[in-house]
């Protein structure tokens, strides 16, 4: 539920309200649940892309990181990559 929730809010361009939503995924879902990871790899995706587009590379690099230390093989690395 909150992965749909966060990615309304990121449609809307409401990225700050996005990402308090889509952080509740990595909060309440625990990793070892395999369905979940799945969701949380999105997530960060998409909360890495919020804060880029609030112009926080900081932040989104951080995330970007943790990204790659948990799911290394995401097929989101080599896209947000190039952002860095």
């Amino acid at each position: 539920m909150q992965l749909k929730i966060g990615l309304i809010l990121f449609e809307q361009k409401n990225y700050k309200d996005a990402i308090v939503e889509l952080w509740k995924i990595k909060v309440y879902k625990p990793e070892k649940f395999e369905r979940y990871k799945t969701y949380i790899e999105q997530s960060y995706y998409y909360i890495i892309k919020s804060y880029l587009y609030l112009n926080e590379k900081e932040k989104a690099k951080n995330i970007f990181d943790s990204l790659v230390k948990e799911f290394p093989d995401s097929k989101y690395i080599n896209e947000l990559k190039a952002e860095f």
